[in-house]
């Protein structure tokens, strides 16, 4: 009996404290300042020796307050609430939590892998995944039907690429290739 009563408010303890972290989590539109960007990209990247607790803006997006995790444990005291809403004067709410970013704008949903941010990311790339998930420069509109998607693009070997013309233009010189053929040998090398 004594177990089956531990068991029941160890559940209970959880589900208040699932709850009370909800209800923490921003919704809504709102669009970060260039203060509060610049901010959220240091935390993202974290440095010596720490690395991204908990983010907390002002819910009008212009006031930022972060706790960065130290070596070892990356426990929150719950405090960071407090203290953002009494540093700025303003109600706040929690933006991110670690390198996931939880504010649910009708775009983003908060979900770990389609709302994270890598740190090894650049500054640009950071500001695109905002941008695509609502936060930076425009609305927030959950009608939205295409998100673009970040990606990185190869760097060309150039040498290589006029390396391959020539060839080609070699080729067609020497009757090896049709015009046609050649043609379509150079869209391919140009596109590639």
């Amino acid at each position: 009996m004594k177990k089956f009563l531990g068991i029941v408010v160890l559940g209970f303890l959880l589900n208040t404290s699932a709850f009370s972290a909800n209800k923490n989590v921003g919704t809504g539109e709102v669009t970060l300042s260039s203060s509060t960007l610049q901010h959220f990209i240091k935390y993202i990247k974290g440095g010596y020796g720490s690395k991204p607790g908990t983010f907390w803006i002002t819910i009008d997006g212009d006031g930022p307050y972060y706790w960065m995790c130290g070596e070892g444990s990356c426990q929150s005291d719950g405090r960071e609430r407090s203290a953002c809403e009494t540093y700025y004067g303003k109600e706040c709410k929690l933006f991110a939590h670690r390198r996931t970013v939880k504010w649910q704008n009708g775009i983003n949903s908060g979900h770990y892998k389609k709302s994270s941010i890598k740190r090894k990311w650049s500054d640009a790339e950071i500001r695109a995944r905002l941008t695509e998930m609502g936060f930076l420069g425009g609305s927030t509109s959950s009608t939205t039907t295409t998100t673009p998607k970040i990606t990185k693009k190869k760097q060309k070997n150039k040498g290589n690429t006029v390396e391959q013309l020539e060839a080609l233009a070699s080729l067609f010189k020497a009757g090896s290739l049709t015009k046609e053929e050649y043609d379509k040998a150079k869209e391919k090398v140009l596109n590639d």
